[in-house]
């Protein structure tokens, strides 16, 4: 379950939004501006010393964090929509330019500045802090659907795999509340062969689960669905996966870590513990 957020950093794509989030948007998203500007400046970094020579990279690693948490709290379809933009104009400029080489893309330079968070706060911080939003939810039903991957020009356009989706209504914001309310219904998908480690993943109908969340960011654009409601499972570690059942706390998929925490208790933690920068 490790790595899920570094591999569609890489390999997924994403569409155009058409939401505004806020009346601060365009001020929020001057963070977003800001570190496409600083990946844009190193597409010439040699990939062996890249950790070593990013250039134009805050000292303040409050800084960095900030970039990475209004990028994906408040504009993550937007800013991977860029860094997909950006990723073709290398390749074309690359064909004429030989000092911009395709050894290094947008996508690694980002990695070399999350790894920056990571390895001062932990895999778990950074998680939570590039999780778009953290919601509690109530399962209303489940279903199966299949995913379709698109192959462009190869001779089988399509592939498609299974795909889990999970019909839910909204009780409690911790991460999100400037883009989704309480009582919206939702639904949040899947792939099967994701979660394949631990016990296997069961929700079940009327239940109550603490749910991180993302953005799907591929064939949906083509059929004009709005991003906001094309939403995919986010978990980032076994414990990230939380059920609430009479105000207490329990982790289906490391049952080893129940130990009755009351909700309340839990969630004043967690906000002190990952949210309590005033970004």
């Amino acid at each position: 379950m490790q790595g899920v957020i570094i591999s569609f950093l890489i390999f997924v794509c994403f569409f155009n939004p058409h939401r505004m989030f806020s009346q601060n948007s365009d001020s929020l998203f001057n963070y977003t501006e800001e570190l496409i500007s600083i990946i844009e400046e190193n597409k010439e970094v040699d990939l062996k010393n890249a950790a070593a020579n990013i250039t134009n990279i805050p000292s303040d690693l409050n800084k960095i964090e900030k970039y990475l948490y209004y990028s994906h709290a408040f504009h993550e379809v937007e800013f991977y929509s860029r860094i997909r933009e950006m990723h073709y104009k290398w390749v074309d400029e690359a064909k004429n330019n030989k000092t911009v080489s395709l050894n290094i893309t947008p996508a690694i330079i980002l990695k070399q500045l999350i790894d920056i968070v990571k390895k001062e706060k932990g895999e778990e911080y950074l998680g939570y802090l590039m999780t778009p939003y953290l919601i509690l939810v109530e399962v209303t039903g489940l279903s199966n659907s299949a995913y379709v991957i698109d192959r462009g020009h190869s001779a089988r356009k399509e592939r498609k795999i299974g795909q889990k989706d999970i019909q839910v209504r909204i009780l409690e914001i911790l991460k999100g509340k400037s883009i989704y309310s309480v009582d919206e219904t939702l639904t949040i998908s899947y792939l099967e062969h994701w979660y394949r480690e631990s016990p296997p993943i069961k929700f079940e109908i009327g239940k109550k689960y603490l749910l991180p969340i993302a953005h799907w960011r591929d064939s949906d654009s083509k059929k004009g669905i709005d991003h906001r409601y094309s939403l995919r499972l986010n978990l980032f570690d076994d414990n990230t996966l939380v059920e609430i059942r009479d105000h207490k706390v329990f982790y289906p998929l490391v049952p080893s870590s129940n130990n009755g925490q009351n909700w309340k208790d839990y969630k004043q933690n967690i906000s002190r513990k990952f949210f309590n920068n005033d970004y």
